[in-house]
């Protein structure tokens, strides 16, 4: 699921490659899921639907064996990862604001199938963006290919 994640720990030119994640919150099918996202800082994002958030949320995610310098917030599951922990900078800012997130920006799927997708989606968006091409050609190039290889199939 995440083979451009693959050797994400070192960069081209053999320095640490930073990795930042975070967990967020969505319903699926009427319960709490989760979404993790993974950054790197050379510009590759990974979103992965969740049915929970801490160890099992990073189960099969490019946190659980990252060995390098990892930023994200205070939560026990990501802090344990990578043999550096840095504390997110907009995380500081927001707990010492005492800011929270309000009920009404969660994100509602009908099934855990749907949430997976959607972050499929965005994670495709974002592998787009990193390799500079239109968002929009990008898409339709992928359709296109996946259009063929069903006809193909047929």
């Amino acid at each position: 699921v995440y083979s451009h994640f693959l050797g994400y720990d070192r960069g081209p030119d053999g320095g640490m490659v930073i990795l930042h994640s975070d967990f967020t919150f969505g319903r699926v099918a009427g319960k709490q899921g989760a979404v993790i996202i993974t950054a790197t800082d050379d510009g590759k994002v990974l979103y992965q639907g969740r049915s929970k958030k801490g160890d099992e949320g990073v189960k099969d995610s490019p946190v659980e064996h990252y060995n390098g310098i990892h930023v994200s917030d205070h939560e026990a599951a990501l802090i344990k990862h990578g043999n550096q922990h840095q504390e997110c900078l907009g995380h500081i800012r927001r707990y010492a604001r005492k800011f929270k997130r309000k009920a009404h920006q969660v994100m509602s799927f009908r099934s855990q199938k749907g949430l997976d997708r959607f972050c499929d989606g965005l994670s495709v968006i974002e592998s787009i963006k990193a390799e500079g091409g239109s968002v929009f050609n990008g898409i339709a190039a992928r359709f296109n290919k996946r259009r063929a290889v069903v006809q193909e199939q047929q």
